[in-house]
């Protein structure tokens, strides 16, 4: 079986197919995850929308894309080893992707863990489940760490003009490169 996975390629729509579902599974979460980790929003990537259904199918489509953009991949890929490390990747994580029976193969390594921010470290929230009531703070740097599964952070907007302190759960955000 085939799977069907719609994309968008730089700002171009495009229904990618994939040789198996797994591997449209596993680009899914890959693209799912630079999205977020990044800070990008899919902006110079490929882009796909959390909620974007994979169909199956028993030929390849011949209006389906067979091939993804290797650089542009590899370049997404180095984006969140980057993040992930809080560094210039140093991390080396195996990525296959070719052609088998007409369709993409895409098959990725382990990513590294996330790594845990700490007081004066820069974040950003990997997690964009936002619950009634909570302050969101999508990037910023951690002001101090009580200690208690919180963290008392400030926002990148208002980091340089004393902007207010706020508290947000420290499960919630990955330390990332200062810029």
């Amino acid at each position: 079986m085939y799977a069907l996975l719609g994309a968008q390629q730089c700002d171009v729509k495009k229904i990618l197919c994939f040789a198996s579902e797994a591997e449209a599974q596993q680009f899914k979460r890959f693209v799912l995850t630079h999205n977020i980790e990044s800070g990008t929003g899919g902006q110079g990537a490929y882009y796909i929308d959390e909620n974007e259904m994979i169909i199956l199918c028993d030929t390849v489509p011949n209006f389906s894309a067979t091939t993804l953009n290797t650089e542009l991949v590899q370049e997404m890929l180095q984006d969140v080893l980057s993040e992930r490390t809080a560094e210039k990747p140093s991390a080396e994580v195996d990525l296959a992707m070719g052609r088998r029976r007409g369709a993409i193969t895409f098959l990725i390594g382990e990513l590294p863990q996330r790594q845990k921010p700490t007081t004066g470290d820069r974040f950003r929230m990997f997690t964009l489940e936002h619950i009634r009531g909570e302050i969101t703070v999508l990037e910023g740097r951690v002001i101090s760490d009580p200690g208690d599964g919180t963290l008392k952070v400030i926002s990148v907007c208002d980091e340089y003009n004393g902007g207010p302190i706020v508290t947000i759960k420290a499960d919630r955000v990955m330390k990332i490169r200062n810029y």
